[in-house]
């Protein structure tokens, strides 16, 4: 996760702008995007961020070079919840283990240590 400069005042609500070093540097890691603004903290996918936003160039100090900037929303998406049938048991791994060789042995060693 790489963390972007916090950004006291973004353009509008929650429309900001992130330059174009950090969204590079994000997908050469394959990694996400952490943006902190007054609104909170946002979770942002650098290719999505790209894909949706609008490039803007920005002269900042050396007029020769503008700075590239993507502007765009940032939004709050649920976390992804596994549902519970695709969650793994416990009695279950238990029972896989108790089939496999050698585990009765171990589990007794274990057991006359208690």
């Amino acid at each position: 996760m790489i963390n972007v400069p916090k950004i006291n005042k973004p353009i509008y609500g929650t429309y900001i702008a992130i330059r174009d070093k950090y969204l590079n540097q994000a997908i050469k890691l394959k990694t996400d995007l952490r943006v902190t603004i007054p609104q909170g903290t946002y979770i942002v996918n650098p290719k999505k961020w790209i894909k949706t936003g609008r490039k803007q160039e920005k002269v900042f100090l050396i007029p020769d070079q503008p700075m590239i900037l993507w502007e765009n929303h940032c939004q709050r998406f649920p976390k992804e919840q596994t549902p519970i049938e695709d969650s793994v048991n416990p009695i279950e791994a238990l029972k896989g283990l108790a089939e496999t060789p050698g585990w009765n042995e171990l589990g007794k060693k274990l057991h006359s240590r208690i």
